[in-house]
């Protein structure tokens, strides 16, 4: 069972940290969203989820190539979930890569108080082509929404 009750899981949640561990290779973690990420996931009540993460040293875009290398630095994703045990389980209806559309995605968190601690399963990485992650997110709760 997750640490924390059912109810210390919904709202409003501040990224600090997002780490990547790429199978099968020994090398330290990666940032995908660099040192200083900025985002946020809200679950509410009804079992809706939200999600958006960046990074903190973005600039707006002016040719082709500079917007696609903001898309590459994001994420983003909406849908519903659902909790079993330690895991929540998300099926996005919407998302900034259409791969994860109509796709559960299993997450294993626990929350501490006013952190939270989202670890993904192996998963094929949009970051890192080719590669398999697991991917680790340090939350604290956004007291300000």
């Amino acid at each position: 069972m997750p640490t924390g009750s059912f109810p210390d899981f919904y709202g409003a949640w501040l990224v600090i940290s997002w780490k990547n561990t790429v199978i099968g290779e020994e090398s330290e973690a990666l940032e995908p969203m660099g040192a200083n990420p900025f985002g946020r996931i809200i679950f509410t009540e009804d079992h809706r989820m939200c999600a958006f993460a960046c990074r903190s040293d973005r600039k707006p875009g002016s040719s082709d190539a500079e917007i696609a290398a903001l898309f590459r630095s994001m994420m983003a994703y909406t849908g519903t979930f659902r909790i079993d045990g330690d895991r929540f389980i998300t099926t996005a209806d919407g998302a900034w890569n259409e791969s994860w559309k109509e796709m559960e995605h299993v997450r294993l968190f626990e929350v501490d108080g006013d952190t939270l601690i989202i670890k993904t399963l192996p998963f094929p990485s949009a970051f890192y082509p080719g590669k398999m992650v697991v991917g680790t997110l340090t939350f604290i709760r956004d007291r300000d929404v």
